[in-house]
């Protein structure tokens, strides 16, 4: 049996946050010691850790709500007898991703959502998020792309998996909060995408990566106005701000704004990430804007921010 204060340093969860959950999604089950205090069960400490298991593979705790405590504990990954969850296996090379990414592809082609939902449990199951979003997600949307171009998957094939896929990085870039402690006197990053830019999984994943090694981020989603980012800047204080955008025609249209918010916050740091960048830029450059095509792995997002 445990307190709750041991329940939460064996789980990494605060003991607010699992009274939250104990009265919202009746997920814990504690008796009553002699004098009244509660005492949690070994199992208690097993759903959390399964609970932990899932949230780490994109799930939201609103699914794990739905499905429940008896099936949690019944189709979670618990080694026999001690309580502990599996944990993800280090990636074992580029040719093993190629046996993640293909069944994603291929369910995109057939259109077969509980394939391409297998699919990434199986991935997420077996390899550190971090591996997931850039050895299998990324190589998977550039190809689902590509198959697109020549007809080989259909527009709602490729937007089933960028749906879902969005869905499982917002779960990520929520859960990666309680787990990664930024620092209090850390300057927000502001990550968002360009007006009218309705493409969002290059964002979302950076916006997961700079969470994953501490930053204090702070996520605001497509077509965000330039109006809006100014006054966002001003709000939260941001040190820094990553901006997305895929159309060469939406760059252009609103290159005079950003000029404009260059010039009028030359404190903060802008990086401009996404299809339509073009590193010879030499006007956005000589404003201070630094600049990135994705995909853009975790040393070169920590470089343009340092």
């Amino acid at each position: 049996m445990y307190k709750i204060g041991t329940l939460a340093k064996k789980t990494g969860y605060s003991p607010n946050l699992l009274r939250v959950w104990e009265k919202r999604y009746g997920f814990l089950a504690p008796l009553r010691g002699a004098g009244g205090q509660r005492l949690y069960p070994e199992e208690d400490l097993r759903l959390l850790l399964v609970i932990r298991s899932e949230l780490a593979k994109g799930r939201s705790i609103g699914e794990l709500a739905q499905l429940g405590r008896a099936a949690l504990l019944l189709t979670a990954g618990v080694a026999a007898g001690d309580g502990t969850a599996r944990q993800p296996q280090p990636a074992t090379g580029q040719e093993g991703y190629g046996t993640f990414i293909g069944p994603i592809v291929e369910a995109a082609a057939a259109m077969d959502l509980p394939a391409l939902t297998a699919g990434l449990d199986q991935a997420f199951s077996r390899l550190s998020p971090e591996v997931v979003v850039h050895q299998i997600i990324t190589p998977a949307m550039e190809k689902i792309g590509s198959e697109w171009a020549r007809g080989e998957v259909s527009v709602a094939g490729e937007h089933m998996v960028s749906s879902l896929v969005e869905h499982r990085l917002r779960n990520l870039l929520e859960a990666s909060g309680p787990a990664v402690a930024a620092s209090s006197a850390q300057t927000p990053v502001i990550c968002a995408c360009f007006p009218e830019e309705q493409h969002r999984l290059g964002i979302l994943t950076i916006a997961y990566c700079l969470a994953r090694q501490g930053m204090s981020v702070l996520y605001l989603g497509a077509a965000l106005p330039f109006a809006a980012l100014a006054r966002a800047i001003k709000q939260v204080g941001a040190g820094s701000v990553w901006l997305s955008v895929t159309s060469p025609e939406i760059l252009q249209g609103n290159r005079r704004q950003l000029l404009d918010l260059l010039a009028a916050y030359p404190q903060v740091g802008f990086i401009l990430g996404g299809q339509a960048v073009i590193a010879e830029d030499e006007e956005l450059c000589s404003k201070g804007c630094r600049l990135c095509r994705y995909p853009c792995p975790v040393p070169e997002i920590m470089r343009l921010l340092a």
